[in-house]
């Protein structure tokens, strides 16, 4: 999977765009499972 291919799962995955998830994704050493957690986790403790 590419980095592109990366970016695109996890914005599909969290609905979020594909800016946010790229950020995440650097964040989390391109991890993508951990990525679409945090971002899930954020939006429902209201910080996103």
């Amino acid at each position: 999977m590419t980095k592109q291919d990366m970016i695109k799962y996890v914005a599909k995955r969290a609905e979020v765009t594909e800016e946010k998830a790229k950020d995440y994704l650097e964040a989390e050493e391109w991890r993508v499972d951990e990525a679409v957690f945090i971002i899930k986790a954020e939006r429902k403790a209201g910080m996103l």
